[in-house]
């Protein structure tokens, strides 16, 4: 894979083809868009950025094997489809398109760009940039967020959450690296794999579920309470 990265090749050669998906209605065409490189691997599958050619906007296509998947990891995946598509709000990450193999093995989520990473790896870019400085006053390269730069990120992940609550969906995961970045300086808030719709008749099973980030994991689910 990685030796073809930068070949022009579409959505369609990466999942081996799936011509009666293309045909169901509000589906993207793998045709209309251009691979550029692999951004991003898991055990589940790949993301990649894409550029869509009718009007060279840059996306992200995150495929998924479906088939490599326990029943279980196969329904958070298609959750987060779900949920991405119920979303319209600035601080989230745009649900662009989505489909999936009449087979039922490889699933395509197509997603805005966040063109400066995510907020876990600034950090990490910020402190070592800060611990190998020489000369700090001459030393342009970025420093620890700055408190009112922390307030309005802090604000931005708390509307988002706000309106996932208001929609009744629990994002479940929330950490830095799940936390996008726009180079305008607004969060978007993603990677909705853990989400669930809280819906009264699965609320017992939904509000007990222990899953997460270890060390971003709620004190409620660390002492195993509903949420």
């Amino acid at each position: 894979m990685a030796t073809d990265q930068n070949r022009n090749f579409t959505v369609d050669d990466l999942v081996a083809a799936f011509p009666d998906a293309l045909n169901k209605r509000d589906s993207p065409d793998p045709k209309q868009y251009t691979v550029h490189r692999v951004v991003g691997c898991g055990v589940s599958g790949t993301a990649f950025l894409v550029n869509r050619n009718s009007d060279n906007k840059n996306l992200i296509a995150k495929v998924t094997n479906l088939s490599s998947l326990s029943d279980k990891k196969q329904a958070y995946a298609r959750s987060e489809v779900q949920c991405l598509r119920q979303c319209d709000h600035f601080a989230i990450i745009k649900h662009v398109g989505d489909l999936e193999t009449e087979k039922g093995d490889k699933l395509v989520l197509l997603m805005e760009l966040a063109d400066a990473g995510d907020l876990g790896r600034q950090v990490k870019h910020r402190a070592r940039a800060l611990q190998s400085r020489t000369d700090p006053q001459n030393d342009n390269r970025p420093t620890y967020f700055r408190e009112h730069e922390v307030a309005f990120l802090f604000l931005q992940v708390v509307l988002a959450v706000h309106y996932l609550h208001r929609k009744a969906i629990l994002h479940r995961d929330i950490k830095s690296a799940n936390v996008f970045l726009m180079s305008v300086g607004i969060v978007k808030l993603g990677d909705l794999g853990f989400s669930q719709v809280y819906e009264a008749t699965v609320s017992a099973e939904v509000g007990r579920t222990f899953c997460g980030t270890p060390y971003y994991l709620a004190p409620e689910l660390w002492r195993r309470h509903r949420y």
